[in-house]
């Protein structure tokens, strides 16, 4: 019954209508139609803002989301708002506008870069008429915080995180009708974790498998009687690796964790030596990475991006919480955002405009001394330094040698306290 929609009102008015070029031949719309009393209409209507059907030419179903994520950032620009304000603007508004069709749709990815390539103009000030330079990649900035980015989204893998919670909801919940309808025509005799995409699937169905892959790589299973577990192939230990087994026991690859089980619900000592829960529940799938083995789409965004871009460099390998020196402390956002280009080295030194062609010679051109790096522009200049005395913080950095200003800001909160920095 492809190309039929029902538009739900109250109880007593109930609006049904078939498409025109729904695939059905005429003869079978005038039975539908006579039958549940049917309207004939030239296309679908939407539904809360999604398209009830959706064509090969997903661009265009799609587009409305790109279009008034523009038109929000279109009208953002003839206003002067400070690198703070326009942090909030892009997570509180632009990044949420397509946050209700990518949790059900699978976004088309060019679509997607679109949204992200306006974004990125709107935060380094590129308008139509005007090119300002991007100091660092749109990558980089959808790094978390504590990995040394803005926080930012990566749309395609909070689209897959989301799409995962749907699969999420079908392996916990299966008693609900949207698992029951899809189990009976995509997984009748199988598993969720098993199905098939299937032949003439729904573009929904698409969309929950794309996001099933990240259920792959994050699910595990609590084992309880342990018939539902296969040993080598599947996730149920916490660290993802089988544990070690004694090899003089011959078992097959389609063992179960139950044979490992004896019967007073102890491990067989002659085969695992891993510790058993002690209250024996059934078989269940959790999620690996929350301590309470719930799926969430904030956990799924970072698995979906590491499974993405697995070999992406963790801020220079330097520690996760060093970055918190800047984001805990209690001051405004922009002055935040400025210490952090500080940290990543993206502000406009005369020495990263000579690294980029913009001038012919990176010498200070106030002191005349030497290169202005960041350090030197901020610390080690001796024009920094009259400003610096001024400050309660001088001693502590008149006898700073020449270091990136992370390591400078991590030595001030340390010597002087958060409350001082603030």
């Amino acid at each position: 019954m492809e190309g039929i929609s029902w538009k739900g009102g109250n109880s007593a008015e109930i609006f049904k209508r078939i498409s025109k070029d729904s695939g059905i031949s005429q003869i079978q719309k005038e039975e539908f139609k006579n039958i549940f009393r049917l309207n004939v209409v030239t296309k679908h209507e939407r539904y809360l803002g999604l398209p009830s059907m959706v064509g090969r030419r997903k661009i265009s179903f799609f587009n409305e989301i790109k279009l008034r994520g523009l038109s929000k950032l279109s009208s953002w620009q003839s206003k002067k708002f400070s690198c703070g304000g326009k942090a909030m603007l892009i997570k509180a508004v632009v990044q949420a506008i397509p946050a209700y069709a990518m949790s059900v749709f699978k976004i088309p990815q060019g679509l997607c870069e679109d949204i992200e390539k306006a974004i990125s103009r709107f935060w380094w000030g590129s308008f139509d008429t005007h090119r300002s330079i991007h100091w660092a990649r749109w990558e980089r900035l959808c790094h978390a915080k504590i990995r040394g980015g803005i926080g930012f989204r990566e749309f395609s893998g909070f689209n897959q995180a989301l799409n995962a919670k749907q699969g999420w909801r079908i392996l916990h919940n299966p008693e609900s009708l949207m698992a029951q309808i899809l189990k009976a025509k995509y997984f009748k005799h199988s598993s969720f974790m098993e199905a098939k995409l299937g032949s003439n699937p729904s573009f929904v169905w698409r969309s929950i498998l794309w996001g099933r892959q990240v259920l792959h790589k994050g699910l595990r299973w609590r084992i309880g009687d342990g018939k539902q577990v296969k040993i080598s192939e599947n996730n149920w230990v916490k660290n993802f690796e089988i544990p070690r087994a004694n090899p003089q026991p011959s078992l097959s690859m389609e063992a179960v964790v139950a044979e490992l089980i004896d019967g007073s619900n102890k491990w067989r000592e002659d085969l695992i030596r891993t510790p058993l829960p002690k209250t024996p529940r059934p078989d269940k799938l959790v999620w690996h990475f929350d301590k309470h083995g719930i799926y969430s789409a904030k956990s799924g965004y970072q698995l979906a991006v590491n499974l993405k871009s697995p070999d992406r460099p963790s801020c220079s390998n330097i520690s996760k919480t060093i970055w918190k020196v800047i984001w805990v402390n209690d001051i405004p956002e922009k002055v935040k955002i400025f210490m952090w280009r500080a940290a990543q080295n993206v502000l406009p030194t005369v020495e990263n405009l000579w690294k980029r062609k913009i001038v012919w010679d990176p010498v200070c051109q106030r002191c005349c001394s030497m290169s202005e790096d960041v350090f030197h522009a901020l610390v080690g200049c001796k024009f920094a330094r009259k400003v610096w005395k001024l400050t309660e913080f001088y001693e502590e950095i008149k006898v700073m040698a020449h270091q990136d200003m992370l390591s400078v800001l991590q030595e001030l909160t340390m010597k002087r306290g958060k409350k001082d920095i603030e």
